[in-house]
């Protein structure tokens, strides 16, 4: 929801979140043996000096301040055998812009892990979002106030794997099929060309080396269809395979960490559109010099679907860095950026992105907390119409028991 959009018209994934890292572990409420509840609710005022994400020649700089309220509940069943968690978010924007910026954002999901003996594992996982797209992000980019409406869409998502292998055995194997189903709800007559259908199936094999270190060897495949083409534009329906080879860690304590690096091919049905392939990659290292601090450092490269007809796929490339330090039991901070490097396949279009975070948080008891939060987002493209440069603070509080 609000902190997946700081890529704005590019990721899905948080540059780098806030908020939760600040709050303590809820305990929640015991209804049942096994069973337990976590309610959340947060709420939040947000200002933004350049709300539509405008470098000022089109769409003059505007800012704009955000009332947000986040309500959220969890309930996890744990028994001998199975672990079920379900839930259900939702994020209520009021915008002092009118009221075409307010926005309703909802999310429910559930993930099911059944293991009926040792070396037999079945994980099920569904979410489905119900989000929009900022005004002046993706297919907005660039567009007159006056004509502004959000493009709101559903997302769903879904994932099986099957895992053969006790967890201290030499060798686990993993099979399984994933996708993604992405369908545009308003202004149909342009946002229905970013509907699209991502699925297919995936493996894994770990090989354990020692009780702490796993050598692994991942393969996938993907169908991706888009469901409506614009006149005279080619297809974009494609193939992608992707094998990377790596290995996951937890040294020590302090020290646990998972790198895979391989090859990305993307092959077009339409010969009008260009294959592509080239090295991809995925790693993450956490790292706890001392009990209060927390230094997370990851990378990766993929594609992402395009919101221009005129690119074939983005191939994206980020880098990070993040820093939680607990100054007191009561008192952390927060400090993270990260850089985005977004290529436009098929076009002459680079975007370089950055983004940075600073906050300050304050555990007022076990389930009450106040944050602050400074975020900065910056793009620097080869359009120069599509550079930008925003800042947003954030005030909130968050009871989650």
């Amino acid at each position: 929801m609000r902190n997946s959009k700081l890529v704005i018209g590019i990721l899905s994934v948080a540059a780098v979140s806030a908020g939760q890292l600040y709050a303590a572990d809820p305990v929640g409420i015991g209804v049942s043996p096994g069973v337990r509840l976590f309610p959340s609710i947060s709420a939040a005022v947000e200002h933004s000096d350049n709300y539509y994400f405008s470098d000022g020649t089109i769409v003059p700089e505007e800012s704009a301040t955000v009332f947000v309220v986040e309500p959220g509940l969890l309930m996890q069943m744990r028994g001998s055998t199975t672990q079920l968690d379900l839930g259900a978010n939702a994020e209520v924007g009021f915008v002092d812009t009118g009221s075409e910026d307010d926005y309703l954002d909802t999310e429910v999901f559930g993930d099911l892990t059944f293991q009926p003996a040792l070396r037999h594992q079945i994980r099920l996982g569904l979410k489905r979002q119900d989000d929009h797209d900022p005004f002046g992000s993706a297919r907005t980019e660039g567009t007159v106030l006056a004509n502004r409406s959000l493009d709101e869409f559903s997302n769903t998502i879904y994932n099986a794997a099957y895992r053969f292998g006790a967890p201290d055995a030499r060798i686990n194997v993993e099979v399984g099929y994933a996708g993604q189903d992405k369908s545009y709800q308003t202004n149909r007559a342009a946002t229905r060309f970013l509907d699209f259908d991502r699925a297919g199936p995936n493996g894994k094999l770990i090989v354990n080396v020692s009780p702490k270190t796993a050598l692994v060897a991942i393969a996938s495949r993907a169908e991706v269809e888009y469901d409506n083409v614009r006149a005279g534009v080619a297809p974009r329906d494609a193939t992608e395979t992707a094998y990377l080879v790596g290995a996951e860690w937890n040294a020590t304590a302090k020290t646990t960490g998972k790198v895979a690096v391989g090859r990305l091919d993307r092959d077009y049905d339409s010969p009008a559109r260009r294959d592509s392939d080239g090295a991809t990659w995925v790693a993450s290292i956490d790292w706890a010099p001392t009990a209060r601090d927390e230094v997370t450092l990851s990378t990766s490269r993929a594609n992402e679907e395009s919101f221009l007809d005129g690119a074939d796929a983005i191939d994206t490339r980020t880098v990070g860095l993040n820093w939680v330090h607990r100054w007191t039991p009561r008192i952390s901070s927060q400090l993270g950026i990260q850089d985005i490097d977004a290529d436009f396949d098929g076009s002459t279009r680079r975007d370089d992105i950055v983004q940075g975070v600073a906050g300050l948080a304050y555990q007022l008891n076990r389930a009450w907390s106040i944050a602050g939060l400074y975020r900065l987002s910056e793009r620097d493209s080869t359009l120069p119409i599509r550079d930008y440069e925003t800042n947003r603070f954030t005030l909130g509080v968050t009871f989650a028991p």
